[in-house]
């Protein structure tokens, strides 16, 4: 696994998606992973950027550029969303009941090439239509 140094410019984008994660609106309406990976991803990358963040930013919702693959078991896998092409990792996962161990297998793929690998899980509670965001930082 990739060292992590709790300093610099990646660990202060680190503590701004933690903080945006914590306080995040449970109104998060979608389907699908897709489609909250589309309502998520900008926001992030809309709070990293206001924050004059000297890291590049990549999300998979952008179409002109591609993020990173990690090869493991002879697959790619690429993260939703990347800060550098090796710092931060941001894979949104719609947990049910397969949900949370592939989220977890993932981002322990992830942290092969990452530093710093955010896993959000995203639950759906039917009855009260909420949606609840829970933000697992692997370092």
């Amino acid at each position: 696994m990739v060292n992590a140094k709790k300093t610099g410019f990646l660990w202060s984008d680190v503590k701004k998606i933690d903080k945006l994660l914590r306080t995040f609106p449970s109104q998060l309406r979608g389907k699908t992973e897709k489609e909250f990976s589309m309502a998520l991803s900008p926001i992030i990358m809309g709070r990293l950027m206001k924050g004059n963040s000297k890291n590049n930013v990549i999300a998979e919702i952008d179409k002109r550029v591609k993020v990173d693959p990690v090869h493991c078991f002879g697959k790619k896998n690429r993260p939703d969303l990347t800060v550098n092409n090796n710092g931060i990792a941001v894979e949104f996962k719609l947990c049910n009941s397969t949900g949370l161990a592939q989220a977890i297998g993932q981002g322990m793929i992830y942290r092969m090439k990452y530093k710093f690998v955010f896993l959000v899980l995203i639950l759906k509670i039917r009855k009260e239509n909420k949606t609840i965001l829970f933000g697992l930082l692997l370092w």
